[in-house]
């Protein structure tokens, strides 16, 4: 393996049992969250204004919030330290046009497990 193709980050989410593991040459993120019922003001706590508007026209927003935080959790690692970032002031991955935002990039897992959702986003 040549210094080039090493995984130069990595990037790591656990929901018991289950974890999610991700390495690349540039800057990466992964978030695994549990499917549940979201009460309404935690909701509220973590969307930008636009996300609030939408989350105001969901009748069943649950799904639509564990994707839009685990989708802003995976960029937050992937920007370096999730703490950092106020989620109020992350544009979630999951409204980016076509998953990207200049250079980043963004997937939903394609076959979590069940009953929960994963996000990877990328630079």
């Amino acid at each position: 393996m040549t210094d080039e193709s090493r995984a130069a980050y990595t990037a790591r989410s656990y929901r018991f049992p289950w974890a999610l593991v991700a390495w690349h040459h540039a800057p990466v993120g992964v978030d695994l969250e549990r499917l549940g019922s979201v009460d309404r003001p935690f909701a509220e706590s973590i969307a930008t204004p636009a996300e609030r508007v939408e989350l105001a026209g969901r009748p069943d927003p649950d799904s639509w919030v564990a994707d839009l935080w685990c989708s802003k959790e995976a960029l937050a690692k992937a920007l370096g330290d999730a703490v950092l970032y106020d989620p109020r002031r992350l544009d979630a991955p999951i409204r980016w046009p076509d998953l990207r935002s200049g250079r980043w990039h963004a997937a939903r897992v394609d076959s979590p497990p069940p009953g929960h959702v994963g996000w990877v986003c990328w630079r």
